[in-house]
């Protein structure tokens, strides 16, 4: 076990509800690090994929409002947490979203963690809105890295064959985007090989600038030089405006812009580009809803081993 894996395993493993498998590839776990972990119970679960041979690459999946990760190895499926309405419809974002195949993809074998976000907001319409928590909380130097490292060293306490993390894909669908946003200073999204996608998340969560800086802050290191920052968005919508000033900002501050279309061809090869990259998602292609499971897999595909 690696020294940075060991130091935030010991940094406390108080958990509200018992991790456990679901089933020979998946699991959910209690984590401390995870973004809510403040609010105790099921607020602090993290559905976890985990491909045979599993190759050090993570996918850090942060769910839009109206969803939840919990499920378990009698509701695989999934379960509504304590924290929602009883009316909820039991969606877990992981079996919903098909994560657990994004090893099937290639070229990487990643393990996918998807910690819950979600909150019940009582004002609103909506059952659940996201929340940042922790992930906010400018306290703390890594939240990141401390998730990853935590559920990696839980899911081996459970007898998963996990290496040690490598390389790293963030992706936010929807209000997902307000937890990137909230951690655009944390020391893994800045110094380790990552992809950040937001899949229709670009609400204007974050200022422009900030966003800019971050993939300038890659450009300048080589370790990191190649990361890349995706905006996917729906065209003739408020996320295509969000996503076009961030990539006109880029643009005029000299870092690496490729744009391209969905199902174009040879639209992954522009994808793979370090840097800013703008995904247009023809509106009637695929849904908003449809965005992690219609659209996620193309990214993963494309991303750097």
């Amino acid at each position: 076990m690696s020294v940075f894996l060991l130091g935030a395993w010991a940094a406390g493993r108080a958990t509200a509800f018992e991790s456990a498998r679901i089933d020979a590839g998946t699991a959910l776990i209690s984590s401390d690090h995870a973004p809510l972990a403040a609010n105790g119970g099921d607020a602090k679960a993290v559905w976890c994929a985990v491909p045979p041979e599993a190759d050090g690459s993570v996918v850090v999946f942060l769910h839009g409002n109206d969803g939840f990760v919990t499920a378990s190895a009698d509701r695989p499926e999934g379960y509504v947490p304590a924290w929602a309405p009883r009316t909820a419809p039991p969606r877990a974002v992981g079996p919903a979203y098909h994560l657990a195949d994004l090893a099937e993809v290639g070229p990487l074998r990643p393990v996918v963690l998807a910690p819950e976000i979600g909150i019940h907001d009582s004002a609103r319409a909506a059952w659940a809105v996201t929340s940042s928590g922790r992930f906010a909380d400018p306290s703390v130097e890594d939240p990141l890295g401390g998730l990853i490292t935590d559920a990696i060293l839980q899911l081996r306490g459970l007898s998963y064959s996990v290496p040690d993390p490598r390389r790293v894909v963030v992706a936010a669908h929807s209000g997902g985007g307000r937890v990137v946003a909230a951690m655009l200073g944390s020391k893994s999204l800045r110094s380790r090989p990552i992809d950040v996608v937001l899949l229709d998340a670009t609400y204007g969560w974050g200022d422009t600038g900030a966003w800019v800086e971050l993939v300038r802050s890659w450009q300048g290191n080589p370790a990191t030089a190649g990361n890349r920052l995706v905006l996917a968005y729906l065209t003739g919508t408020g996320t295509q405006v969000q996503a076009a000033a961030v990539i006109a900002a880029a643009k005029q501050s000299g870092v690496p812009v490729a744009t391209t279309v969905y199902g174009t061809p040879g639209f992954e090869d522009v994808v793979r580009s370090a840097g800013v990259v703008g995904l247009a998602i023809p509106r009637g292609v695929v849904s908003h809803g449809g965005m992690p499971a219609d659209v996620l897999p193309a990214l993963v595909r494309t991303a750097r081993p």
